[in-house]
């Protein structure tokens, strides 16, 4: 710590900032990239979302709850493969982590819901590839992160507050 650019003591007062915090905003939404929405599955339509727990860290689901609360959008967490997901008719989001869908399970009850009439959205907070193992027909985001401005991002992108301004910096095979 004797060549840190900011003493230890001094870090409270010197990281984390507001302005800090609204420059990394600005960051992740000029990062997130809408992968493909060939149904318009964005913005999400009004009233209640469901976010999926079982895929992402239980963390990064309920990051994503709050930062689309935080946004006015009422939101809850709903188990993938749970008995509430069939019956939901109000939009849902799937977050993945960094290594997704190796459970083929998850996979086919995200392809399931994404051929349906309702809206379906998977959202990569970490590397895109996963996108790639959905049809074409799935609502795909990008955000590169989940951390707390990442999913921000994803929900100002989700409810129609913010524009996605990312290109994919990768090629993503289906």
């Amino acid at each position: 710590l004797d060549r840190a650019l900011v003493g230890a003591a001094d870090v409270p007062s010197r990281v984390g900032l507001p302005q800090d915090r609204l420059l990394a905003d600005r960051i992740a939404l000029a990062a997130a990239t809408i992968v493909r929405d060939h149904r318009a599955a964005l913005p999400l339509s009004g009233g209640p979302a469901a976010v999926a727990a079982g895929v992402a860290s239980p963390g990064t689901v309920e990051r994503l709850v709050e930062a689309l609360r935080a946004t006015g959008r009422l939101a809850r967490v709903a188990i993938l493969d749970g008995p509430d997901i069939p019956a939901w008719t109000g939009p849902l989001v799937v977050p993945l982590g960094d290594c997704p869908g190796d459970r083929e399970d998850s996979q086919a009850a995200i392809r399931r819901r994404a051929r349906g009439p309702h809206q379906t959205v998977v959202v990569a907070t970490g590397v895109p590839y996963p996108l790639g193992r959905f049809p074409q027909h799935t609502a795909c985001l990008a955000v590169y992160g989940a951390d707390p401005s990442s999913l921000r991002a994803a929900a100002a992108v989700l409810v129609g507050a913010g524009s996605a301004g990312g290109k994919l910096p990768v090629t993503v095979q289906e």
